[in-house]
């Protein structure tokens, strides 16, 4: 083959690549109540694409036995999140590219945070040019028995922010450990809340804020 029928042969290989429909990717799994350990059937398991914020790509629903299966190019591609929102209360699981099985766990709620204790918290300053960047990391850990989500409409962990802090981004993470952008409930005089369900284990919120310096 000469070089000329070569690099031809390599733009025609391209350019199929290219008019190729992207192919499905599968994942499948199991909803299980993880409080009572019972599976949840006929329940809605919707699939999140995170590029371009987090939208609903499509919705599934599990069979008798609690297990779903779903089909979609988005799968495989990139990272993806699978949310099932249960009594109210939603719960994700992030999928990255490459895993095919993602089981998810939901839970029992109370607004009860008698179980939950702040274990750690790390406070880091950055100088940046006229603003002082601030950033707080909270390690919080539910120990209920038995195992239930704490979760409050009005806000399920409450926060401060100094006199004169603008409030930036603020993120939650349960065990899992994908951090999910959260929005902020105000309280006044410098105290807001997030409406995070507190999963039994360890849960990180981080809150980042600035100051003029």
């Amino acid at each position: 083959m000469n070089s000329r029928t070569f690099r031809l042969s390599k733009i025609l290989l391209v350019f199929l690549a290219g008019a190729m429909p992207a192919l499905a990717g599968t994942l499948s799994g199991t909803v299980r109540n993880g409080t009572t350990g019972a599976v949840v059937p006929n329940q809605d398991v919707i699939l999140i694409q995170l590029q371009g914020g987090m939208q609903s790509a499509e919705t599934f629903r599990t069979d008798a036995q609690g297990r779903y299966t779903m089909d979609h190019p988005a799968i495989g591609q990139a990272p993806v999140l699978v949310r099932v929102q249960y009594r109210g209360v939603n719960y994700h699981q992030n999928v990255p590219p490459g895993q095919a099985a993602a089981d998810i766990q939901v839970f029992e709620s109370t607004a009860s945070f008698d179980a939950l204790h702040v274990f750690q918290r790390i406070i880091v300053l950055q100088p940046n040019s006229a603003v002082l960047l601030m950033g707080e990391e909270f390690s919080v850990h539910n120990e209920s028995k038995p195992p239930v989500a704490v979760f409050k409409e009005d806000g399920s962990f409450l926060f401060d922010v100094p006199t004169g802090g603008e409030l930036g981004q603020v993120s939650a993470a349960g065990p899992s450990g994908m951090p999910l952008v959260q929005g902020t409930i105000e309280k006044g005089k410098g105290r807001y809340a997030i409406a995070y369900p507190m999963r039994p284990g360890e849960n990180n919120v981080r809150v980042s804020y600035q100051f003029p310096y």
